[in-house]
């Protein structure tokens, strides 16, 4: 694992690791039927055994495209990774009560396949080191009220030409990262909780997924991360107690409006590299060390935010390095300097409400 070292803080960038070599692990592999045995009304699993079929992996090769195949409560272990190369649906009796178990391969299941997939009320778990429980490899992933957890490196992997819709599921005590969009990728991530991994979310290389309602808490790095040149939007997402609660970098262009980035062991919104876009109307008060820091050649707008309360002799609002943009009508009030701007930094300051801060109200060094 690769850690970057950026401006004040540490954040950690975990290279995703390549899509796996189907011929080096074994790997069942479930194409379409010979057959019409199993009609698309539906199929019933019960873990003993005694549903319409003894296992899940003969009833997956047995179940015509477009088949969805019920999980009763209990544990489905499965004897090697289940690559899905058809369409499917998968439903469970809720996260709680349903879970599919394996010690092999690289993940639980992989999705493979240019028909949709989904998949809801269903725990992934793998005991061994794989990359991820779930990987959405090639075709259109639909995974609902889930839970991810395990040794894997994340919870769920999204790589081009994968796409994927993310909804009400938790990620949590992974190596790496709960949920990972890597390449020209995209979707609709909501209502997630990613908690207790090193990243919550990451996003990463030309990926622009939309980011809404998500829960990303304790996480010892970052709580969300952009990296490479990606944009996309993250809204009123909640990112506390994390290193840092959303961090930026490279080339990234995210927008990032309405976020709740409070508690966090060091800032709320991180800017680095050459990162920009518009951070617009989030919560970034009561971190440790900043509400909002922008370093390197970052050169984001940030508008209307509110970086109150920080803690640590800390700024609202931090310039750095040669970092630029606008930083306009955002209350900053109660830190130890409200805005502070480094002598190398150059950026635009307008209409800002500074007030109550401890050194200064904007402490301009270029001054």
């Amino acid at each position: 694992m690769t850690c970057l070292l950026i401006g004040l803080l540490v954040v950690s960038c975990v290279p995703v690791p390549a899509a796996p070599d189907a011929s080096a692990t074994p790997m069942a592999v479930v194409s379409a039927p010979t057959s019409t045995a199993a009609a698309v009304t539906g199929i019933h699993l019960q873990a003993d055994g005694s549903g319409d079929y003894s296992t899940l992996m003969e009833a997956v090769q047995s179940a015509a495209a477009g088949t969805t195949i019920t999980l009763g409560p209990g544990t489905y272990r499965l004897a090697a990774s289940l690559t899905i190369s058809k369409s499917l649906h998968l439903v469970g009796a809720g996260m709680d009560q349903t879970e599919l178990v394996t010690d092999a391969g690289d993940q639980v299941v992989r999705i493979n396949s240019d028909e949709p997939f989904a998949a809801a009320g269903i725990t992934f778990r793998h005991e061994g080191n794989a990359i991820a429980e779930v990987a959405v490899q090639r075709g259109e992933a639909t995974l609902s009220r889930c839970r991810f957890v395990g040794t894997a490196l994340c919870g769920i992997q999204v790589s081009i030409p994968g796409q994927a819709t993310l909804e009400g599921n938790v990620c949590m005590g992974h190596e790496s990262t709960g949920i990972i969009y890597e390449g020209g990728t995209g979707g609709l991530v909501r209502q997630n909780e990613c908690s207790g991994n090193t990243i919550g979310i990451r996003i990463g290389a030309r990926a622009q997924p939309t980011l809404e309602g998500n829960i990303c808490t304790d996480n010892t790095m970052n709580g969300i991360v952009y990296f490479g040149t990606v944009g996309g939007v993250a809204r009123q997402n909640t990112c506390t107690g994390n290193g840092s609660g959303i961090h930026v970098m490279g080339s990234s262009q995210p927008t990032l409006e309405g976020n709740i980035c409070t508690g966090n062991k060091m800032a709320g919104i991180v800017y680095a590299g050459r990162a920009g876009g518009v951070a617009r109307q989030n919560d970034c008060s009561q971190n440790t060390s900043f509400g909002i820091t922008v370093g390197e050649k970052a050169q984001p707008t940030l508008e209307e935010n509110i970086c109150n309360d920080n803690t640590d002799k800390a700024f609202g609002i931090f310039y750095s390095d040669t970092a630029g943009g606008i930083a306009r009508r955002n209350e900053c009030a109660r830190n130890y300097a409200g805005i502070a701007v480094a002598e190398t930094a150059n950026p635009t300051l307008e209409n800002n409400d500074c007030h109550d801060n401890t050194k200064a109200n904007i402490w301009d060094l270029r001054k």
